[in-house]
């Protein structure tokens, strides 16, 4: 009854996978759109930005190689959470100096030597992208209840920046990709609530007749 409803609204219909299943998942319900037309209809293709981060083990194994010499750990619980072969609490005491910036102190601030008290997120500045890539804001509804700090004053600080003040740089960061007047680009971007125009790159794709994509 399902593939009869999806066959009669070819073009019109739209398969989705969720993100926690498996890359051939994906493929097999790429396949499955494109045979039903959907390409380019309900369904675009963007050509996002590659995104590469080393693992928690990668960090475990500088650490015991003994290149971490200041360790900053943001909003993360590991001495709770991580896999219990790593022997996180171990691993953590043998780094110089490690500072915790989160909401609460638990086991992690515990071996650190440093806790920074995190600004909630509906109290701070930001800037982020969607999953299509388009920029939009983070605007707070309050200033921070208990003088706690955003990522992003902490990482201007970290970086060297000399202004740090968490709507500053938000502020420089979008009029410096939208030109013209700064101050009706700014307010511009917040009514709008978005930065038109920033989305990925929309790209085409086939399929092999093994399912296999091609961009």
């Amino acid at each position: 009854v399902c593939a009869d409803d999806l066959s009669a609204h070819r073009g019109e219909c739209l398969v989705v996978a969720g993100s926690h299943l498996s890359p051939q998942v994906h493929v097999i319900v790429n396949a499955i759109n494109a045979a039903l037309g959907n390409l380019g209809r309900t369904v675009e293709y963007i050509r996002a930005e590659p995104r590469t981060a080393a693992t928690l083990a990668d960090l475990a194994d500088a650490i015991k190689a003994g290149s971490v010499r200041t360790l900053v750990i943001f909003n993360g619980n590991p001495a709770y959470n991580a896999p219990a072969d790593l022997d996180w609490a171990a691993l953590q005491q043998a780094v110089p100096q490690v500072i915790r910036y989160g909401y609460y102190v638990d086991e992690t601030s515990a071996l650190a030597q440093v806790h920074i008290s995190a600004a909630h997120y509906l109290e701070s500045w930001g800037d982020a992208r969607t999953l299509d890539g388009t920029i939009v804001p983070i605007q707070p509804m309050i200033l921070p209840l208990f003088n706690g700090l955003t990522e992003i004053e902490i990482l201007a600080r970290l970086a060297g920046v000399e202004k740090t003040n968490p709507y500053t740089l938000v502020y420089e960061t979008i009029t410096g990709l939208t030109g013209g007047d700064p101050e009706e680009s700014f307010r511009r971007f917040l009514f709008d609530g978005l930065l038109k125009e920033t989305g990925y790159e929309k790209t085409s794709v086939a399929f092999d007749a093994d399912g296999a994509a091609r961009l």
